[in-house]
């Protein structure tokens, strides 16, 4: 999230490959369950990490 941010694509990509080895296809099948339990829904709505590692992976 960190290096999406800040626009740093292949850091972002990187770091996801650490413990991902598939981003492409979990952002794709990912049922995203953690959203519903996410704390930030506290604040405004929550993370959506699966559409952010689908951002990723298409860049690369």
């Amino acid at each position: 999230m960190y290096h999406t941010a800040k626009g740093d694509f292949a850091s972002a990509y990187k770091t996801i490959l650490q413990t991902n080895p598939f981003p492409a296809i979990t952002g794709m099948i990912c049922d995203h369950l953690c959203q519903n339990k996410c704390t930030r829904v506290n604040y405004d709505s929550s993370l959506l990490i699966r559409e952010v590692k689908r951002f990723i992976s298409e860049q690369e």
